[in-house]
């Protein structure tokens, strides 16, 4: 029996140190995944070529989707960081 609750104790206090690194860095995991999601869509524009009126660069629907979020990411990210700063 003690070998079975053994690894789940392990397991336990592995997700609770976890749950607590999340809840301390809440902010700065946020601002770097919307970092990430709006640099990476950014350049995901596509282009078309036609004769009258030239090259026209344009973007996806999903990929402005993608953009906005993860500009709204980086704006909780922030006023996280800001306010957790003004409080401690």
């Amino acid at each position: 029996m003690s070998k079975i609750e053994l690894p789940i104790c392990k397991l336990t206090k592995y997700f609770s140190t976890m749950k607590q690194f999340i809840k301390k860095f809440v902010g700065e995991i946020l601002l770097v995944g919307g970092v990430g999601l709006f640099s990476y869509n950014i350049l995901g524009f596509s282009y078309h070529t036609s004769n009258r009126r030239g090259d026209y660069y344009y973007y996806d629907s999903n990929t402005l989707l993608i953009i906005v979020v993860g500009a709204m990411l980086i704006a909780v990210g922030v006023l996280i960081i800001k306010n957790r700063q003004k409080l401690y």
